[in-house]
């Protein structure tokens, strides 16, 4: 059961870190080939019960979400937003933060600074 944690929790970051701040495919579909062998080698370990394959997905949910949390907190797109919140984001509406983080990059860019 720790090996299955385990697995799920890097295979969570790693979905994390390809998502965050923005979608990168080529890394997300590559993560999730990782799920393949893992789930053949929960096979030959005798670990392929329901409960073990439930405990995989949880995981892997629970450590995307909280890294991903993490992740866009660093990003400060809004500094008064806290870590538990961008959390709560990631699971509702990842593309909507996204969006977000696209929106205050254009902002950024456009910002001008005055002339002495």
């Amino acid at each position: 059961m720790l090996i299955i944690g385990l697995a799920g929790l890097a295979i969570g970051v790693l979905v994390a870190s390809s998502r965050v701040p923005r979608m990168r495919w080529i890394e997300f579909f590559s993560t999730l080939a990782l799920l393949v062998p893992v789930i053949w080698l929960m096979v030959q370990m005798g670990y392929n019960s329901f409960f073990e394959t439930l405990t995989l997905v949880v995981t892997v949910l629970l450590a995307s979400a909280l890294y991903a949390g993490l992740l866009w907190k660093r990003e400060n797109i809004d500094p008064s937003v806290t870590y538990w919140k961008w959390v709560w984001m990631e699971c509702v509406n990842s593309r909507y933060v996204r969006s977000m983080y696209r929106e205050s990059r254009r902002i950024d860019s456009f910002q001008v600074t005055p002339h002495s």
